[in-house]
């Protein structure tokens, strides 16, 4: 999570298994295109990735589960919690936020993780997740995940006009509206970001796969930009290569905590 950090340019996808069918058949218009083979692919990839990794989807009488990944047949109003009371409290992750401030925290990182990271699949929105918590807990920065998240130029697509709404609930503090992808390869791959959050919230464990880094960039992305891999590098610590991004910590010294 560099000072000011490229994010992703691919339209790819988070998915759960059970979705195959629906996806297979929306996505072949775009076959015309040239991209519906492409989209399918990844997400059959991705799939897999995801049942490898134990992602399991919200259990049907999960109302909670269900609220919070958008699978509802309705969809209640995302301005008011999703979550009930039982659900807040049982967020062992987020446990040391005020309850008020869990089910925020949650969106929080659903978004990031998706809007940052979702074409390196389950595993590349897992590590941003870490990332972002990892550095929330930082004393060197900001210590609610919604604030490392709108922190001034941390992350790129905080500036992009179609996450306007999203940038303006930060500053005000409010319950973050998820974004309405123009895709659906985007939309289920935005569901899978909210069950990661929500799956990952719930745990009492859970493994960082970035070695406790604060930091990330895609160093392709800056390449196809022009763009020089930024100086604040230089006095981090590679920790990770995950899908298109490296991730970096602080040095730990001999006898520091890591």
């Amino acid at each position: 999570m560099p000072e000011r950090r490229d994010g992703q340019t691919a339209l790819t996808i988070g998915g759960i298994s059970s979705l195959l069918t629906v996806i297979l058949a929306l996505t072949a218009p775009a076959a015309e295109a040239g991209e519906g083979r492409a989209s399918t692919r990844r997400f059959m990839d991705h799939a897999a990735l995801a049942n490898a990794d134990g992602l399991v989807p919200c259990a049907v009488d999960d109302l909670d589960c269900r609220a919070f990944t958008g699978t509802l047949a309705w969809q209640p109003d995302e301005t008011r919690p999703l979550l009930s009371s039982k659900s807040l409290r049982r967020l062992t992750l987020l446990r040391h936020l005020p309850g008020g401030q869990r089910e925020r925290a949650l969106r929080c990182l659903a978004f990031i993780a998706w809007a940052e990271a979702r074409s390196d699949g389950i595993e590349g929105m897992r590590a941003v997740i870490n990332a972002v918590l990892n550095r929330a807990r930082d004393p060197a920065f900001r210590d609610h995940p919604c604030a490392t998240v709108g922190q001034p130029g941390a992350f790129e697509p905080m500036n992009r006009p179609e996450y306007r709404h999203t940038a303006e609930a930060l500053r005000r503090g409010r319950l973050l509206p998820f974004p309405r992808p123009a895709s659906v390869v985007d939309l289920h791959a935005l569901e899978a970001a909210r069950l990661l959050a929500f799956r990952m919230a719930h745990a009492v464990g859970f493994r960082d796969p970035t070695g406790g880094a604060t930091h990330f960039l895609a160093p392709r992305v800056l390449a196809r930009r022009g763009q020089a891999i930024p100086a604040w590098t230089r006095g981090l610590e590679r920790t990770a290569r995950i899908g298109g991004h490296h991730f970096y910590r602080r040095p730990i010294r001999v006898g520091q905590e890591p």
